[in-house]
C-alpha cells in the first residue's frame, strides 16, 4: 500500500491484515493473541507484529518477539532499538530503528472514510487549528480534522518512549503545508521544557486509496 516514508536508515513495512498477509507469530507473542477476544482486533495486533517480524529482519532480527509492556502497553523491542505500530481496518504498519541513531520515531494509520462527529474537533485542536478548520469547507474541515488527529498520534508516539511523557492533543500545535503532504509541529507541554531533543520538526502525510498516513522521526542531538 504505502512506500516508505522514510530515509533507508529506517526499516518500514506495510501488510494488509488479511490471514494469508501475515506471518504466524512467534510463540511468544502467542499469549498476547489469546487475550484478545474480538477477530478484528486480533487480526489487526497480528498484522501489526508482522509488520514489526518484516522491518526487524531489515537489521536480521525477524525471529525476535515484539511483546507488550503490561503497564504502558507500548511494543518491547530487541536490546538497541525501538520502533512504532499502526493499525486501522484492513492494513497495518510497522517502522524500526537503532537507538544509537535516532531518538523518536512514530506513524499513524487512519481512514478517512470513517464518519467522525466534528464536536471532536474542540478536543483535537488548540485555537490556531480551530480557526483554520472553521476557515475551510465542510468537507474539507472533516478530512483536515482527520489529518491533525493522525499526525498528533504520529507526534506522541514518536516522543513517549524517550520522554515517558503521555501528550495529549492540546499539547501539540500543527500546521499543514498548501499541499496537505507535509505538517509542520510544535510541542506546548511545559513538562517537556527539559527534554534534551527538538520540540519542533516536521513530518509527512500520504494518502492513497481513502486510508492515510502521517510520519515523523527525529534524531540524536
Amino acid at each position: 500500500m504505502f512506500s516508505s516514508p522514510f530515509p533507508e536508515q529506517i526499516a518500514f513495512s506495510c501488510q494488509p491484515t488479511d490471514p494469508p498477509s501475515i506471518t504466524p507469530p512467534h510463540p511468544e507473542e502467542e499469549i498476547l493473541v489469546r487475550e484478545i477476544t474480538s477477530e478484528s482486533r486480533k487480526q489487526q495486533f497480528l498484522a501489526g507484529r508482522s509488520c514489526a517480524r518484516t522491518a526487524l529482519s531489515r537489521f536480521g532480527l525477524g525471529e525476535q518477539p515484539v511483546l507488550r509492556n503490561s503497564k504502558t502497553r507500548e511494543p518491547i523491542w530487541p536490546d538497541g532499538y525501538f520502533g512504532t505500530i499502526t493499525h486501522t481496518g484492513d492494513w497495518a504498519a510497522a517502522a524500526v530503528v537503532r537507538k544509537r541513531e535516532f531518538q523518536g520515531i512514530g506513524i499513524d494509520l487512519e481512514s478517512l472514510e470513517r464518519k467522525v462527529d466534528p464536536n471532536i474537533r474542540r478536543h483535537v485542536c488548540v485555537a490556531e487549528e480551530l480557526q483554520w478548520l472553521e476557515s475551510l469547507e465542510t468537507n474539507q474541515a472533516e478530512k483536515a480534522l482527520k489529518l491533525l488527529f493522525s499526525a498528533k498520534e504520529s507526534i506522541f508516539k514518536a516522543y513517549f518512549p524517550s520522554t515517558r511523557i503521555y501528550l495529549h492533543f492540546h499539547d501539540a500545535l500543527i500546521l499543514l503545508n498548501s499541499k496537505w503532504n507535509l505538517f509542520e509541529y510544535q510541542l506546548l507541554n511545559k513538562n517537556m521544557k527539559s527534554f534534551p531533543g527538538t520540540l519542533r520538526g516536521e513530518g509527512q502525510i500520504q494518502i492513497k486509496n481513502s486510508l492515510l498516513l502521517t510520519s515523523l522521526f527525529f534524531l540524536i542531538n
